[in-house]
């Protein structure tokens, strides 16, 4: 069976109707994307989804926001991925030891999460033990150098060599080794000690490292809602579409595949994500299924 793509970018996406989503993580984290994340974590699961991919370019934000997502990450009974995609600094950083695989693009960059307060001011000895540790059972969860998770967080942590893969590795290249200097690892570095599991330098090229080359975006899919709101797909499959709380029946359709009218009730301020499929026309090919992934509000 041929399949296409369509997926929406704000905050969500489905990606290939394998169905991998796609989960921006940018700017400051905050306590309001834990419960985002669980959501979409279990929506991911009752869709027998292939893989959860958190696409990261982040300077941090809070820990017990990082925490609960961390935890949810860790919980989840499906394949989870970080693409690093520039940088996953402090919480970031927990966020993507706690996916199964982490990807970075060239020039990336992952750690210096120390703690600190809402003024930059590094947190207390407690608040910085509590830190190195998760960063360190975490890291040791996935496999990964519990030193340099904590050598992450702490800078009076000190070392010469790493245990990598069982064998005992000298350590002269990470300026955060020495007293007084935070662990952040390049690109590179991160796939010499193990951190990261491999490169990419945009979603497609992950994409294809995972094994799903062979599906494809389509664009030009109208979405439209009947008192005229509208929008459609990019050349990468996006979309986005606003909507007033109340009730709105939207419109999924192109020339090539049969419409599709979905009922949505929306509160206010409400975020709703909507899975939709679309056959295609004609009889002389193979099915083609389009995956939406839909965000409203």
């Amino acid at each position: 069976m041929k399949r296409c793509l369509l997926y929406y970018i704000f905050c969500i996406s489905v990606l290939y109707s394998d169905v991998v989503y796609r989960v921006p993580i940018e700017g400051t984290i905050d306590l309001g994307l834990p419960p985002f994340i669980q959501r979409t974590l279990e929506d991911a699961e009752s869709n027998e989804a292939t893989a959860v991919i958190f696409d990261i370019n982040t300077f941090g934000g809070r820990v017990d926001a990082a925490t609960q997502i961390k935890d949810a990450i860790l919980g989840a009974d499906i394949l989870t991925i970080a693409f690093i995609n520039r940088r996953a600094i402090s919480a970031g950083a927990l966020i993507s030891l706690s996916c199964e695989k982490i990807y970075m693009t060239g020039g990336g960059l992952i750690g210096a999460a120390t703690a600190v307060d809402m003024t930059g001011k590094k947190g207390s000895e407690k608040v910085i033990s509590f830190m190195r540790e998760e960063m360190a059972s975490t890291a040791e969860k996935r496999g990964r150098s519990k030193e340099i998770a904590r050598g992450m967080v702490d800078e009076e942590l000190t070392f010469t060599h790493l245990i990598i893969g069982g064998d005992s590795i000298k350590v002269d290249d990470i300026e955060g080794r020495k007293d007084g200097k935070l662990i952040s690892l390049t690109t590179e570095q991160a796939l010499k000690y193990k951190i990261a599991d491999g490169t990419a330098e945009n979603m497609e090229a992950l994409l294809d490292s995972l094994g799903y080359s062979s599906f494809k975006t389509i664009e030009d899919v109208n979405i439209s809602t009947k008192n005229g709101i509208g929008c459609s797909t990019d050349k990468q499959g996006n979309y986005i579409l606003n909507l007033s709380k109340g009730n709105h029946i939207i419109r999924f359709q192109h020339v090539s595949f049969s419409k599709q009218d979905i009922s949505v009730k929306l509160s206010r301020g409400e975020k709703k994500t909507l899975n939709v499929i679309l056959l295609e026309k004609t009889n002389m090919l193979s099915d083609v299924e389009i995956d939406s992934k839909k965000e409203d509000h």
